[in-house]
């Protein structure tokens, strides 16, 4: 379904952290004796030796000569601190603060160091008595920001970064930091003017680059992308970040083999990126050369990098084991919001049966739109958690007692999938978002229909039970605001056109040079590609036909447009054609809707059949070919008849709306059912079983 590329979200890196600075030293007071001061350099230099028991006995010794004196205490948290003693670095810094409570300098060390070991109020607090003591301090304004993003308070935080540019305007990693903040909220003008500001400032600050390289990717400048990622890499080429969001730019220009590459080098840099592994295994589902058979292999490999140590701290679950009570279901995804999968999610978390399902839906994404505030109330609960840790998600889901959590984004979310290897709840699904098995053992169950997943065709490539609903697993997202279907625009003789709406990294040179045969069969035909921006993809695609034998004047190129713009360019199409190996997702549904029916390849994983469970929607098998030649020739024969292309053109509509497999109120019925079996699997204590 509505399988799409995570950009932003999933790649760009975090916000630069500026190091955490300790206060500023003053010299001893002239209360601490010699007999303290000596000690006390001792104790550091026993510290910087790595040598803190005999430092702590010896800052023991400073602190009883001059009890009265915080400089001790201070400089006993400062080592504490670099060692990584969090909590004892808390404990000296509250103790020199009782004695000096006026020093804001001191409450900034007592913040970092509460932050650090996991006291979150205590450090805000702290944060906020430090700058009411030093307000045109901008280092304390700028790590207070840091604070108040980690622990998603983002208004709060960009009040401090900007107060930490206005006090030092040159501060390029604050602006980094305020530019990356306005990008994942989604306000690109503003990103742009802080983070260009910050690699002026900084030409070689990594983070600064790598966040204007995601901006420049998200806006459709590839070029501008590859060459911040370029110098990037070039300032630190170990920078896995930079590497890997780089291979997220080729992805998208279609170049598959290097974004693989890419990801796979990151990974090299740094095994533990797990969203970089989430990349590879995205980018393996998009390469036409990669079969169903090393695809699993991959899901399996990340999961033994990732899942595999978080095993042995499984808890079991003492969920009641009611078969009939009321369920607890929470659902988990960063995409609801104006997003594909909240227009297929949102109708079933309306129709649910409130009697018999308690909802909750764990939000993981900083953006909050129109579709979020509607999905909020559509649910018993919403939770905003997209500041939490994947430990610290897994922790707040298991304490709300979830029984079945279902995930909507598997391999392209933001880090959900650390959180689901914890095993939070007692039964795990995964359901739209991802085209395919997670991988990880701690999945029971993929939710999907026979005509994604027919049976006996890929069980052996999921590590979960497949659920498969009668009919279809997802209920037809009829598109608010749709143009009418008008006739078909090829009766004025001017020649058909068909077209691929489809993100354009999912044209390879197989689907190129399939499309061209139908070219070269339908002289009169041209091909128009939709979400092309002008800039080196439109080159690689002429480049890519021109190898199939067609001539470039004959492709047409429409880049990305707004919703209702997008909806309609179907009405200068003929036929569609559908991508493979990854078939289209939610466009093929609009494609429909639009009285625009499409030809696909249905292969041999489940990414690769998306395209035939569309088209059952309106009773289209027909239009599912089998090979490559039989999907040229069905699209040619199509062509030939174009009375008959115009007749099933106006009838789509009435089709797609008088079965009720395609409704909400159908397909959530049905998903209930299923939710039910697999608690009472649970609750009898059996092992996920298929259906």
């Amino acid at each position: 379904m509505p399988w799409r590329a995570r950009a932003h979200n999933r790649i760009a890196p975090i916000p630069s952290r500026r190091p955490m600075r300790a206060a500023r030293r003053p010299q001893a007071p002239p209360d601490m004796s010699p007999f303290a001061q000596r000690e006390m350099q001792s104790a550091v230099a026993l510290a910087a030796s790595g040598r803190h028991a005999d430092a702590d006995r010896a800052f023991e010794r400073a602190i009883r000569a001059s009890p009265r004196s915080p400089l001790a205490r201070r400089r006993r948290g400062d080592c504490q601190y670099r060692a990584g003693r969090f909590v004892e670095a808390a404990t000296s810094y509250a103790e020199a603060a009782a004695l000096a409570p006026a020093d804001g300098e001191l409450r900034h060390a007592l913040a970092l160091a509460l932050g650090r070991a996991g006291e979150i109020a205590a450090s805000h607090g702290q944060y906020r008595e430090a700058v009411a003591l030093l307000p045109a301090d901008a280092d304390l304004h700028f790590n207070f920001g840091n604070a108040l993003r980690e622990a998603g308070d983002l208004v709060a935080a960009e009040l401090m970064y900007t107060k930490a540019v206005v006090l030092r305007p040159a501060f390029a990693e604050a602006h980094c930091n305020l530019g990356k903040l306005h990008l994942d909220q989604g306000n690109a003008p503003l990103a742009q003017v802080h983070l260009e500001r910050a690699t002026a400032l900084a030409p070689s600050l990594g983070s600064a680059l790598v966040n204007l390289g995601a901006l420049r990717d998200r806006e459709g400048d590839y070029d501008g992308a590859l060459a911040a990622y370029d110098a990037a890499i070039a300032a630190d080429p170990r920078d896995a970040k930079a590497v890997g969001n780089r291979g997220s730019t080729l992805l998208r220009l279609g170049r598959h083999g290097q974004a693989v590459a890419a990801f796979r080098e990151a990974l090299a840099l740094d095994p533990g990126f797990a969203t970089m592994h989430c990349n590879l295994l995205f980018a393996l589902q998009n390469d036409e050369d990669v079969d169903a058979a090393t695809l699993f292999a991959e899901h399996r490999a990340f999961a033994a990098r990732h899942e595999a140590p978080l095993k042995a701290r499984w808890a079991a679950h003492d969920n009641d084991p009611d078969p009939g009570r009321r369920l607890r279901v929470g659902y988990l995804s960063p995409d609801l919001r104006n997003h594909p999968v909240a227009q297929f999610v949102a109708p079933v978390l309306a129709a649910h049966d409130r009697e018999r399902f308690e909802t909750i839906a764990y939000y993981t994404h900083a953006q909050v739109d129109a579709f979020t505030q509607g999905i909020a109330g559509q649910v018993d609960r919403f939770v905003r958690c997209h500041a939490d840790s994947a430990e610290a998600l897994a922790a707040r889901i298991r304490a709300d007692r979830i029984d079945i959590l279902v995930d909507l984004a598997g391999h392209v979310g933001t880090g959900e999938i650390l959180a689901l290897a914890r095993k939070p709840a007692p039964v795990q699904a995964t359901w739209i978002g991802y085209p395919g098995t997670t991988g990880l053992d701690a999945m029971d169950y993929r939710i999907t229909d026979a005509w994604i997943d027919p049976p006996g065709l890929t069980e052996a490539l999921h590590t979960e039970k497949l659920a498969r609903l009668p009919g279809f697993n997802v209920p037809f997202p009829v598109p608010a605001g749709a143009p009418q279907v008008e006739a078909l625009p090829a009766l004025d003789g001017r020649g058909p056109v068909v077209a691929c709406l489809n993100n354009p990294r999912k044209i390879g040179p197989g689907v190129a040079a399939a499309w061209s045969r139908i070219l070269a069969a339908v002289p009169a035909a041209r091909l128009l590609l939709g979400g092309v921006p002008d800039n080196e993809l439109r080159e690689r695609l002429r480049g890519l036909f021109a190898a199939g034998g067609t001539d470039p004047s004959r492709l047409d190129f429409e880049p990305h447009r707004p919703f209702a713009e997008y909806l309609a360019l179907y009405r200068r199409v003929d036929l569609a054609l559908d991508p493979f190996p990854y078939n289209g997702g939610t466009t093929s549904f609009h494609c429909l809707w639009m009285g625009v029916p499409f030809v696909t390849l249905a292969g041999d994983r489940t990414a690769a059949r998306s395209g035939a469970s569309v088209l059952a929607r309106a009773g289209l098998q027909d239009w599912v070919a089998g090979s490559v030649d039989d999907y040229v020739a069905r699209a040619v024969r199509a062509l030939a008849d174009l009375p008959a292309l115009d007749a099933l053109r106006r009838s789509l509509r009435g089709r797609i709306l008088a079965d009720a497999d395609n409704s909400a109120a159908t397909v959530t019925r049905r998903l209930e059912e299923a939710y039910r079996r697999m608690w009472r699997r649970w609750c009898e204590g059996g092992a996920p079983e298929a259906f």
